[in-house]
């Protein structure tokens, strides 16, 4: 008989290595490579993992400026002002934002300023230009301003060399617009991780694809004991989100050899390659078989994402999750996520967040459980999106929740109002 047409193996025993979800965590972060670095323009940096602390080029501010429209003045000359005995001042000059002159302001006079423009020499605060008449050749002003009022100080929000964007920070918007503002025209990063997604399961289609006849009501169906792909397209696009470069994505029947070609086709682009779906028990689950010979598969206390394996094929990591769709995604936030951070530097938030539980439901002894659960932002309760609480086949649970609400391993029942933690979706 072929290998890719072998009867099934015997069921596997349950005996398994049984690890925490912080002892499997740290065995697939051992595995992660280190990536190369690159210097690369700010406009291509967005997601990628800056390597080498940004540190400001140039002051913030470069000089002492306005913060409002208003008038620059010596506060001295404002002393006593009020709306019905305003002190009354020439203007010099107007000061626009841009203006390349070196002023300076004589005592008892006033300049036009704008907000962002440099402040004259002498000047040591600034009117706003609501508390004036608005002149233009004389100014009356209304109130008085202290010493440093609406005056933005050099260097008072990064001073040259302040580190502005430190090393393992995955970049956003806002880390681009600082660095900018610093004169960092180009950051230092690591290359973006390069993967493959790997599904396995002779029973999957891609959405979209039905049985070549209709159903009773006239709409197309999945063929008897066929479903729908979830795994694959939410592993291409959690990878993607989390700074990755999907280089590959395949689905393959539960066969050995069409999974054994895929791994060789998918590892000499990649730098891992993630499995979802045959790692369990099954008669026909392949890829623990696979692992069996230059790899683990083991058994961590968590609900839901029990089964995981990890190994190497041809030098590649290979990080494998269980089939079912919140199963593998639970596995992804856990143990893919710090596996990318690793390879990259980046430095992830570990602290899930205090909350209540907003429900009651059971959790099973000795297992971590997390839970699609929504979230009320006031008063940070968390309620199961389904009622038990579990199902990790429950894949449109993921898209209604808000949050995974985290039980203890110690704790099989949980009670409205029980502190929990949370991690945010």
């Amino acid at each position: 008989m072929s290998e890719g047409s072998r009867a099934p193996s015997s069921f596997v025993p349950a005996a398994r290595r049984r690890l925490s979800v912080e002892e499997y965590r740290d065995q697939v972060v051992a595995l992660a490579p280190r990536l190369p670095r690159a210097d690369v323009p700010l406009d291509q940096a967005l997601g990628r993992v800056v390597a080498v602390p940004v540190r400001a080029g140039a002051a913030v501010p470069a000089f002492d400026d306005a913060a409002m429209d208003g008038y620059a003045v010596r506060a001295a000359d404002t002393a006593g002002a009020t709306a019905s005995a305003p002190a009354v001042l020439p203007v010099a000059w107007d000061v626009p934002a841009g203006d390349p002159r070196r002023l300076v302001l004589a005592p008892g006079t006033a300049a036009r300023i704008m907000t962002g423009a440099p402040l004259p020499h002498g000047a040591d605060a600034v009117v706003p230009v609501e508390d004036t008449d608005g002149g233009e050749r004389t100014v009356a002003v209304r109130a008085a301003v202290p010493v440093g009022r609406h005056v933005r100080l050099a260097g008072e929000d990064a001073a040259v060399g302040d580190v502005v964007v430190p090393a393992g920070t995955r970049l956003t918007a806002r880390h681009l617009a600082a660095a900018a503002a610093v004169g960092a025209g180009a950051v230092t990063v690591c290359r973006r991780p390069r993967v493959a997604v790997v599904v396995t399961g002779s029973e999957l289609r891609d959405a979209g694809l039905a049985a070549p006849s209709p159903g009773p009501a006239g709409d197309a169906t999945l063929a008897p004991g066929a479903v729908y792909d979830a795994n694959g397209p939410f592993l291409a696009a959690a990878l993607t989100q989390a700074g990755a470069q999907v280089t590959a994505r395949v689905r393959v029947a539960d066969r050995p050899g069409d999974l054994r070609d895929a791994l060789d086709r998918c590892t000499a682009e990649a730098d891992a390659v993630v499995l979802a779906g045959g790692v369990s028990a099954g008669a026909y689950d392949v890829v623990r078989d696979l692992l069996s010979g230059d790899g683990e598969v083991v058994h961590v206390a968590v609900q839901p994402g029990k089964p995981q394996g990890h190994g190497r094929w041809h030098g590649v990591p290979l990080l494998a999750l269980p089939g079912n769709p919140v199963s593998c995604a639970v596995s992804f936030w856990l143990f893919v996520r710090p596996f990318l951070a690793a390879a990259t530097g980046e430095h992830l938030p570990v602290h899930p967040r205090p909350g209540r539980a907003g429900a009651a439901w059971s959790s099973p002894a000795g297992r971590r459980q997390l839970v699609p659960a929504l979230l009320d932002p006031g008063s940070g309760t968390l309620r199961p999106v389904h009622p038990s609480g579990t199902g990790s086949h429950r894949v449109t649970t993921l898209a209604r929740a808000d949050a995974l609400a985290i039980v203890p391993e110690d704790v099989t029942r949980v009670a409205e109002g029980d502190p929990l933690t949370y991690l945010p979706l």
